[in-house]
């Protein structure tokens, strides 16, 4: 038996091949709850229920699941993690999807416990950075004062933020393993401190042009 146990649905779209009931089996023995769907208002009308951990999609030359399906999660105000499978022959699919924003890859004959336990940590890598970044826009300063600074001085910035905060879900759910989270607490708020006076002073700052 796998570590893959979540309360979460995970959806599955693929027009082509629905998937069989013995893959459906392997992966609910790993600790994947699957929920087939056939079109996209059954993906629209599954994700208004808030209980989705992710997206599992087929991507191929004729159809464009993952755009049309990122376009429907924009226009309905929701965010998935999506998976792609792809055909073995066509590596360019496995590179176009990454590149549109896919959590991971995999090929549509794969079934192993191994390669979706890596997907699986792919989708919980992005949730986390999701966090991190709604925490970011809760806590951020002006929107012209973030204009103002450099791109990569933000990256920079919004890494660390993340990093401090899986520290701090962590301790909080674990506070024998990792430092107490009102250290964290303290920690966040000098980072956060240094973050906007960095800001600042990138405004502050004369323009080179």
């Amino acid at each position: 038996m796998s570590s893959l146990h979540t309360a979460q649905q995970v959806l599955w779209l693929d027009p082509v091949q629905p998937l069989d009931a013995p893959e459906h089996a392997q992966l609910t023995a790993e600790g994947l709850s699957i929920r087939c769907i056939n079109t996209l208002d059954e993906l629209q009308s599954a994700l208004s229920h808030g209980q989705t951990l992710a997206l599992v999609i087929r991507h191929d030359t004729t159809l464009d699941l993952l755009k049309s399906c990122q376009a429907l999660m924009l226009r309905a105000g929701f965010s998935v993690p999506m998976v792609c499978r792809v055909d073995r022959r066509h590596l360019e699919l496995a590179v176009q999807a990454m590149r549109q924003g896919a959590a991971h890859v995999l090929a549509t004959d794969d079934w192993s416990a191994d390669s979706w336990q890596m997907a699986h940590q792919a989708i919980q890598a992005l949730r986390l950075s999701s966090s991190a970044a709604s925490m970011v826009a809760r806590m951020a300063p002006p929107s012209e004062v973030v204009a103002a600074a450099a791109p990569q001085k933000s990256v920079v910035y919004v890494t660390l933020l993340a990093v401090t905060y899986w520290l701090w879900h962590n301790a909080w759910h674990k506070p024998t393993s990792l430092p107490s989270s009102k250290v964290l607490q303290v920690l966040v708020k000098k980072f956060w401190r240094v973050y906007c006076t960095s800001l600042l002073s990138v405004q502050a700052a004369p323009s080179s042009v």
